[in-house]
């Protein structure tokens, strides 16, 4: 069901700044503890785009819309980010995706800016419904 998915190597990464609160976050022992890590009694430093993550990450979803499904299923509610640069999944594709979950939207996509008055990403923020716990 799963495959590893070959990463594209690219020269800019829009999405690099978040490496400084990835490294943040996971420099705390409670946040490494909830993610499955080789060592949890060592101390690593955990990356959001790093070799030893990407090298290690044996499982892949094809698609993260039956992930979506059960998480909504469950009554979780999604937040969903995708950057108009993304080198993996463009906007497009992240819309016309979620869209085919027929579930309802709590707050619709809208811009969030890095650089003042340049949009370089969008959300959307999905809520749990009846349909998505039938799945």
């Amino acid at each position: 069901m799963y495959q590893k998915i070959p990463r594209k190597k690219v020269l800019f990464d829009p999405s690099a700044h978040i490496s400084i609160f990835t490294e943040l976050f996971f420099s705390f022992y409670k946040c490494r503890s909830g993610v499955v890590l080789n060592s949890l009694t060592e101390f690593c430093f955990c990356l959001s785009c790093s070799d030893p993550v990407y090298d290690n990450w044996l499982e892949t979803p094809h698609s993260m819309l039956p992930i979506y499904k059960e998480l909504i299923g469950a009554g979780l509610k999604v937040w969903v980010f995708s950057g108009d640069t993304d080198t993996v999944v463009p906007l497009t594709s992240t819309r016309r995706s979620l869209a085919s979950l027929g579930l309802p939207v709590k707050t619709s996509w809208y811009p969030w800016y890095i650089v003042p008055s340049e949009a370089t990403n969008a959300s959307l923020i999905l809520l749990p419904s009846e349909k998505a716990r039938s799945y």
